[in-house]
């Protein structure tokens, strides 16, 4: 780096003292200023190097010259330089400044100068005398480098730390204009899924427009900020009717999200859930209000993803009874708490157990039976379901050996296998591990998956399939007609069975709309060689009206509720 080296002398000459400070320091860029007023300073002496810090060759920054001591001082900081200087004059210390410096081709420079007045015997002010370094490379390096402390290298936006300290100052004004403000903590739906499919550098463009769209959706006054991944969160101060304001911009950032997405030539959507705290209402800081964004959020995804929902303090509760929950179910995997039960499905023709879907029911303290409706979701939020889905399969194999070994009628023994487990790539040589490891033979052996496993990436889905396939398990769509629904797929798919799901089950005979839905599925479905097995089959009146029109198989209360390993031993008898 270049610099330059000035003292500020009376019009004498230079004495040797002079002379050897310029000596010593030949080697930087040397200037010798004189005072003409309070206000400005000229240059008496400056060396050759000079040049390279200003622009300007020697004889234009000699005393008298067209170009001053201020003059090259930005105007910006010509303020702050004089008060400075003058501080360290009047309390005769040394001073250390930083500023910015305008060379003759217009361009701006950061110079470091550090200095300290020097007096006269009576006290009189003569000189300043000091060190002026070139330090513009080090400037961007630090510039950049507290960017990426506070900004989302990725998206540019401000990250948490920079919005937590944006908040707290939107709370502190909020606080005394008794106005408000608001925190909408926004999480793309089923963005892994597209990250998986359409690659990561794919995802990282769509994360960059979602960016874009998201600043375009809010004021210049508010704060567009990402957490990381697919988490983004707005800060929306407002005064007046501050809900209607914040309505208006959940609806324009949910539309725009939803709009479609081109990346090198790819059709993508998204969809995105969001939740919103207000202050003072719920929550006087910044950790408060963006927790309770966030639970909000959860509820918007609960509630079906691609909507809104507004903090409540029965959310905060049901927060706090998940969060609990949540660790609880951590401890009922690592000591081993759970156990099968497992439904009977029947055979139309001769009323026969024709095979058993495996149920996980877990027994947690203090709070008895917990329904799998309660604890699944939040095991496929945190992962957890993975290792919970492989316990599933290897139980359920090591039960089907253990009513070989006690004479039983071997019947089918199916397991549910979440969309999460299925996009696991290893899902296949993991069951295979565990049919070796058991001894069960793979015609004993049924999967069921649900629609949405479809849903993502269908090209994995569907070698994944064809790889259980190959290992001679057989496989059942679960719930079908709730989900994706895709008949082009079906066809391809390598599927044995069609589980019709309880809510088509549910209006047979009270809803002909119901009866047609259903019938035509078991049309399709027979068509197609599969069969259909009826879930949720609970009355008499259900039950004849299958057995009329030729369904193959049906699950439900009207025939047996889920039993414990040792009763469904003794209902299937030896």
């Amino acid at each position: 780096m270049s610099a330059a080296v000035h003292s500020l002398f009376d019009a004498s000459p230079r004495t040797d003292r002079e002379q050897l400070l310029f000596t010593l320091l030949g080697q930087l860029d040397g200037m010798v200023y004189r005072r003409r007023d309070d206000e400005f300073w000229t240059l008496e002496f400056v060396s050759e190097g000079c040049q390279r810090l200003t622009g300007y060759r020697p004889d234009e920054l000699l005393m008298n010259a067209r170009v001053s001591y201020r003059s090259l001082v930005h105007p910006e900081d010509h303020g702050r330089v004089g008060e400075e200087i003058r501080a360290a004059v009047t309390q005769r210390r040394p001073f250390d400044i930083e500023y910015r410096i305008r060379r003759e081709d217009g361009a701006t420079r950061w110079v470091w100068e550090r200095g300290a007045a020097i007096f006269a015997p009576d006290g009189r002010l003569t000189a300043i005398q000091g060190l002026v370094q070139d330090i513009t490379d080090r400037k961007f390096y630090e510039g950049r480098i507290a960017e990426h402390a506070t900004h989302d290298p990725l998206t540019g936006l401000p990250n948490r730390m920079l919005l937590t300290d944006r908040i707290e100052q939107a709370i502190h004004f909020a606080s005394r204009e008794g106005s408000g403000l608001a925190v909408a903590f926004v999480d793309l739906d089923h963005f892994k899924h597209v990250n998986d499919s359409a690659g990561h550098q794919t995802g990282d463009v769509l994360l960059q427009r979602v960016a874009e769209r998201l600043r375009a959706c809010v004021r210049d006054a508010d704060t567009v900020a990402r957490l990381g991944g697919d988490e983004f969160v707005l800060l929306l101060p407002f005064v007046g009717s501050g809900a209607d304001t914040v309505l208006q911009a959940m609806q324009r950032v949910l539309a725009a999200v939803s709009e479609r997405y081109e990346v090198d030539g790819r059709e993508l959507l998204l969809s995105c859930s969001i939740g919103v705290s207000l202050y003072p209402k719920d929550g006087t800081d910044a950790a408060t209000l963006l927790k309770h964004a966030d639970s909000a959020m959860s509820e918007a995804k609960q509630n079906g993803r691609n909507n809104f929902q507004f903090f409540t303090r029965e959310l905060n509760q049901s927060l706090v009874e998940r969060v609990d929950m949540e660790q609880q179910l951590r401890g009922a995997i690592q000591d081993g708490l759970f156990e099968l039960h497992y439904q009977p499905k029947v055979r139309v023709a001769d009323q026969t157990v024709s095979g058993v879907e495996a149920l996980i029911r877990w027994h947690a303290p203090h709070r008895g039976l917990v329904s799998p409706a309660r604890f699944i979701p939040i095991a496929e939020e945190t992962g957890m379901i993975e290792r919970m889905g492989e316990w599933v399969l290897e139980t359920a194999c090591r039960q089907i050996r253990e009513w070989s070994l006690r004479g039983c009628v071997v019947v089918p023994v199916s397991v549910n296998v979440s969309p999460r487990q299925f996009r696991e790539t290893q899902l296949a040589r993991i069951v295979e591990s565990i049919l070796m490891r058991t001894g069960v033979a793979a015609e004993h052996f049924e999967i069921e998956i649900t629609e949405s496993c479809l849903a993502h990436d269908p090209e994995r889905f569907l070698a994944t399939l064809h790889s259980l396939k190959s290992l001679g398990v057989s496989i059942s769509i679960d719930d079908f007609g709730s989900g994706y629904s895709s008949m082009s797929y079906l066809k391809s798919l390598p599927v044995d069975r069609l589980k019709i799901d309880r809510s088509f089950v549910a209006g047979l005979t009270s809803n002909p709309k119901d009866d047609a839905i259903f019938k035509a599925i078991m049309s399709l479905a027979h068509n197609l060689g599969l069969t259909v097995v009826a879930e949720g089959v609970e009355t008499q009146a259900q039950w004849e009206f299958l057995r009329e029109i030729g369904c193959d198989e049906i699950q439900g209360f009207f025939f047996s509720m889920p039993l414990p390993a040792p009763a469904l031993a003794r209902l299937l008898g030896p």
